[in-house]
């Protein structure tokens, strides 16, 4: 199902929304659906620090592969969030 909306926006924010459809290929909207998936999902609640010391002491093992894929994750966002502040 689809909803019309109607939004008033700010000239960068308009370029930008052009600028991210030419390069993503599809349609303002669908620029729209895309961020504002994204911006929810990183909405979602993190574990707290407590938690993760909590689920550490309780013994539940972890396999070097996976600490491995875990590592390897946090680095790719780490470069991919410094890129996108033009820091690398």
């Amino acid at each position: 199902m689809s909803h019309r909306t109607t939004f008033s926006l700010d000239d960068d924010t308009v370029e930008s929304l052009r600028r991210l459809a030419a390069l993503w290929g599809t349609s303002q909207a669908g620029v729209i659906r895309r961020a504002v998936r994204a911006a929810a999902q990183l909405a979602e609640p993190q574990i707290t620090p407590q938690e993760a010391i909590a689920r550490f002491r309780s013994g539940t093992p972890m396999s070097a592969t996976r600490l491995s894929e875990l590592l390897e994750e946090n680095r790719r966002e780490r470069h991919e969030a410094d890129v996108a502040r033009g820091e690398r």
